[in-house]
């Protein structure tokens, strides 16, 4: 017969250890670097170890590309939004 298991997730050392870690940072990064890839010119990405979890961005770089992403919602597209 199976006995009951008494679980309890530490959220902060989840948050350490998971969320936060250098594999997580890894991926987010790779994910942020291929939007902006199909964003194009004048988007770029980066990423940073946050106080609870890993971060990444993409963001426009050139006004050019301030002015396509507003008459385009061209992150929006990149990420696979809506078209």
């Amino acid at each position: 017969m199976a006995r009951n298991v008494d679980f309890r997730l530490d959220i902060r050392a989840f948050s350490t250890e998971v969320l936060n870690s250098e594999f997580v940072l890894e991926e987010i990064t790779r994910t942020a670097e291929a939007i902006q890839a199909r964003a194009g010119e004048g988007y770029a990405a980066s990423s940073k170890h946050g106080r609870k979890r890993a971060l990444a961005m993409v963001y426009t770089d050139t006004p050019d590309a301030m002015r396509d992403n507003n008459r385009n919602n061209t992150l929006l597209k990149a990420m696979g939004g809506r078209k």
